[in-house]
């Protein structure tokens, strides 16, 4: 069967039921796209490029979703098909399906960019007049922008260039939680969150999954959930890592981390609610539900899961470089993210930490964020990570 077939193309198109296909089986992917589509009658494809996890959902069909809260019940994903993302079955998929939902992360779009083009190309002919529909479903402050040049490079790189193919780019900002469940080949453990807002100006049509939410001005609301909810969640697994903690939520609940984060709201808040402009009380609120979420010990979530990819984390534009940046812009106190900084850089490498910050960040040795950082990070090369009042002694120390 040819790629763009009479045979293949008839093959993707016989189910009854709309088609969406997940390019990315992992925890986000299989844990809640896949239950806000499922639960909208939607037929479940997966492309992902682990082939032991494409054989493992190939041979179970299936798996469970179990929640945090024990009271409710776990929800059974049945049925669902997998694919390799650059196979010839996949691209058919893909390019048929009614919309397609990234959870790859956003460092991880480029390498989707040739197999997403194929398929739109390919798409043209099975569908013509009717653009592919992508979906970007990941933590980071532009997706949608990074995935939008993967396409453009892919095209540029083809064989027969073209007129660019027909594609709609959106996306959406996830704020459930979810991990694998231990002992099981595919279960997921979720935080019972039933909504995804997306971009309502970029996404044409309906998509037909009532747990989406579309909002419009999407870019401030993505923005605010990766300068709040990252950048708190980026502070508790730092500063837990340095106590040497294991349970995110028993790091979310520590005094003494919470002293630190109560310090960071106030000045992340008024630089968040002056920069995008949003009410204050609004984004206080907003906020809080973070910390809600994050104390919340039902969900099962380790400090070492959180605490990953630190150097990309300190981006200029991810979670603790730009907040603290637009924080002096607001001319207020970088003194706590300056300290969360440090216990990144200490839980990175103690030693180099600091040259590796200033390559990801942009900023030079004296700059203030970068000298405060260095400053704090001398003090947790020298300090008692099991004394009481910790982080508030090396914040007055540091003065």
């Amino acid at each position: 069967m040819g790629l763009g077939s009479s045979e293949g193309i008839a093959s993707v198109q016989d189910s009854v039921f709309p088609t969406a296909v997940i390019i990315g089986a992992g925890k986000t992917g299989r844990g809640f796209i896949a239950r806000l589509a499922a639960s909208a009658g939607y037929r479940i494809v997966f492309a992902d490029r682990s082939q032991e996890l494409i054989e493992r959902l190939t041979e179970e069909r299936g798996y469970t979703i179990h929640y945090f809260d024990s009271g409710r019940s776990p929800v059974q994903i049945q049925g669902v098909t997998a694919f390799q993302l650059h196979s010839e079955e996949a691209l058919l998929e893909i390019a048929a399906a009614d919309t397609v939902f990234t959870a790859v992360g956003e460092q991880n779009l480029a390498s989707i960019g040739a197999a997403l083009t194929k398929a739109a190309r390919l798409r043209q002919s099975l569908l013509p007049g009717k653009p592919l529909r992508i979906l970007t479903c990941e933590n980071g402050v532009a997706p949608g922008l990074v995935l939008r040049k993967a396409l453009s490079k892919a095209m540029e790189t083809m064989e027969a260039p073209a007129e660019p193919v027909p594609c709609i780019v959106s996306e959406a900002a996830v704020f459930c939680s979810t991990i694998e469940r231990e002992n099981t080949k595919l279960d997921i453990m979720s935080e019972a969150y039933e909504e995804l807002p997306y971009d309502a100006e970029t996404m044409e049509g309906s998509i037909g999954i009532t747990a989406m939410i579309p909002v419009y001005d999407f870019r401030k609301l993505l923005q605010r959930k990766i300068y709040t909810y990252n950048c708190i969640s980026a502070c508790i697994a730092y500063l837990g890592a340095f106590k040497s903690m294991e349970s995110y939520a028993g790091a979310a609940n520590d005094p003494d981390i919470r002293a630190v984060i109560e310090r960071i709201l106030g000045p992340l808040n008024r630089a968040i609610a002056c920069r995008l402009d949003v009410e204050l009380s609004e984004q206080e609120r907003f906020a809080e539900r973070a910390i809600r979420k994050f104390s919340d010990r039902s969900i099962q979530d380790s400090i070492e899961r959180n605490a990953r990819d630190v150097i990309r984390k300190l981006g200029s534009n991810e979670r603790l470089v730009a907040p603290a940046l637009w924080i002096m812009d607001n001319a207020d106190d970088i003194d706590g993210l300056a300290l969360v900084i440090a216990a990144a850089l200490y839980y990175y490498d103690p030693i180099n930490g600091l040259n590796a910050f200033m390559l990801a960040s942009g900023l030079d040795k004296d700059h203030m964020l970068t000298r405060k950082s260095k400053r704090f990070l001398e003090l947790l090369l020298n300090a008692d990570n099991r004394a009481a009042g910790l982080f508030a002694g090396l914040i007055n120390t540091a003065k």
